[in-house]
């Protein structure tokens, strides 16, 4: 989906795009909702079944990530983890994140290497970063592998509903020991 804290983001990999000429950008979602916050891309896709998504995240070259940087919500756009990272991650297809310094998504990103991370609101940048993942296949395979056993220990959900339901125990057990102190 495409809302508010993206376009920015969007916006640029849209021209970044449009200047590389080797390169097809494709937006998965409304063409004119899109287009009408100024995204312009080779093809539109319409939405998919998360089946037919993740499918279509591992045919693609480049998995794009990217956060607004003029938001009127940088608390927002600074904690927040887009719903399809752990997707992303788990595709093997390599990511390029687009999100403000000192974000979340940017500093996961680069702590753990598993993306290229334009952290700046500049074009230039963005195209100098797609063009590393796409010349440099290698280290773009060794981030993709890195994400995918990211997303399988950290996001599996299985692990995440156990992990939550131990931390929300020993929350009831201190909330509990603290009233019997009272």
């Amino acid at each position: 989906s495409l809302y508010w804290a993206q376009e920015d983001a969007l916006r640029r990999l849209s021209r970044a795009c449009a200047a590389l000429p080797d390169v097809r950008l494709t937006i998965v979602g409304d063409e004119r909702a899109a287009r009408s916050a100024g995204i312009e891309a080779e093809d539109f896709e319409e939405r998919l079944t998360p089946e037919a998504f993740r499918a279509r995240v591992e045919r693609a070259d480049v998995a794009f990530i990217g956060l607004s940087f003029g938001s009127a919500h940088p608390d927002v756009i600074a904690t927040a983890s887009p719903a399809r990272l752990p997707e992303y991650m788990a595709s093997g297809t390599p990511i390029l994140v687009h999100a403000p310094a000192g974000s979340h998504v940017a500093e996961y990103a680069r702590r753990e290497d598993f993306a290229e991370v334009v952290d700046v609101p500049d074009e230039t940048a963005l195209v100098a970063g797609l063009r590393r993942v796409l010349d440099d296949p290698a280290r773009s395979t060794i981030r993709a592998r890195r994400a995918r056993e990211l997303a399988i220990e950290r996001h599996d959900v299985a692990r995440v509903c156990d992990t939550l339901r131990t931390v929300l125990a020993q929350v009831a057990a201190e909330d509990s020991s603290a009233k019997d102190l009272r």
